[in-house]
């Protein structure tokens, strides 16, 4: 019998500093796991919280070999569902073509009292390549 280890792999982005108990990402073969993000400005609408969300993990799976083209799955935290068609509108613009699959829930979130309006989760996959260079400068 064959076995094959895969190993885990943490990621605490530069960008984001390190956050208590959780990993910005957290890598398992060739996919990424990425951790739930939000917007940097919380007094924001929610179209502009859902760029900014979407532009962080952009920026997280970018620094992990990824991109947003790569992404398998997104789940979607919104405080209010009646949210929903304005975070899409947005949402769209970047997964255009083969969307990935998608979950979108209303949600309670210790973040939202401070006006957090959206929060998103999202598996991808890694770039081969991208992690071939990555060993190779290991």
């Amino acid at each position: 019998m064959v076995r094959f280890m895969t190993e885990l792999r943490r990621h605490f982005s530069p960008s984001f500093g390190r956050r208590p108990y959780v990993s910005h990402a957290t890598i398992v073969g060739d996919l990424v796991f990425v951790c739930g993000m939000g917007p940097n400005d919380l007094d924001a609408d929610v179209e502009i919280q859902t760029e900014q969300t979407i532009m962080n993990i952009k920026t997280i799976l970018e620094e992990v070999g990824s991109s947003l083209s790569k992404v398998a799955k997104v789940v979607v935290y919104l405080k209010d569902v009646s949210d929903y068609e304005r975070m899409n509108n947005v949402y769209s613009k970047y997964f255009t073509d083969n969307p990935p699959a998608r979950t979108c829930v209303q949600s309670t979130s210790p973040l939202h009292y401070l006006g957090q309006r959206v929060e998103m989760d999202v598996i991808a996959v890694i770039d081969r390549g991208s992690r071939e260079k990555e060993v190779k400068h290991i």
